[in-house]
């Protein structure tokens, strides 16, 4: 059993036991218990959930809807569908909008392709469909054909300083480093700043 020490407010440590963590944060954003001797593997399921919903689930400053907003983005630049649905689940169990779940996917597009974003929208609409969400999600264009180009145009140069199209150099250099800058930033703030130094000798951070 591995115990957590937080601080009240008086500065008292009381430990807390990664289990009891894990089933809060499981009930939290499945509606359900994590597995003890189920399935064909529960021993793995358990190294996992434990690691995941018991201790990084509970380190940094982010609340559980970036989080998780953060993690289905990340299943489906990973193609992984079967975790992702699970996690548009707990997107919605956490309060984020079905709205607000599909801008995160229809944000990826531009990075993985539309065949991936494809399949990552098709296994969102299962959950929404499987939770009486009625489909399709109203339409949310900010532009339209006449101005899209115009509009395009003001957004980047909110990356680049210029008025540049999205297709130039420019543009992409700038995508690229607000990428990285945001990776730094997400990372560091949910690991302990020992092992973000620990990530960053080892390469595992741009």
């Amino acid at each position: 059993m591995t115990l957590f020490y937080k601080k009240t407010v008086k500065g008292e440590a009381i430990r807390t036991d990664r289990t009891e963590r894990t089933k809060e944060k499981f009930k939290r954003l499945f509606g359900g218990a994590p597995t003890e001797n189920e399935g064909t593997d529960p021993e793995f399921m358990r190294i996992l959930q434990r690691f995941i919903f018991g201790e990084v689930s509970y380190e940094g400053s982010l609340d559980d809807k970036l989080r998780e907003l953060i993690t289905v983005t990340v299943l489906t630049v990973n193609q992984t569908l079967p975790q992702l649905k699970a996690h548009v689940g707990a997107c919605l169990n956490t309060g984020l909008t079905p709205t607000e779940i599909r801008e995160a996917f229809y944000r990826c597009a531009p990075f993985i392709g539309f065949p991936k974003t494809l399949n990552a929208i098709a296994a969102m609409n299962e959950v929404f469909a499987s939770k009486g969400i009625e489909l399709p999600l109203e339409d949310c264009g900010t532009v339209g054909e006449e101005d899209r180009r115009e509009a395009g145009r003001r957004s980047s140069s909110l990356y680049t300083g210029t008025r540049s199209p999205p297709h130039t150099l420019g543009f992409r250099r700038a995508s690229v480093k607000a990428f990285r800058c945001g990776l730094r930033s997400f990372v560091s703030a949910i690991l302990p700043p020992e092992k973000v130094w620990t990530a960053r000798r080892a390469n595992c951070l741009p």
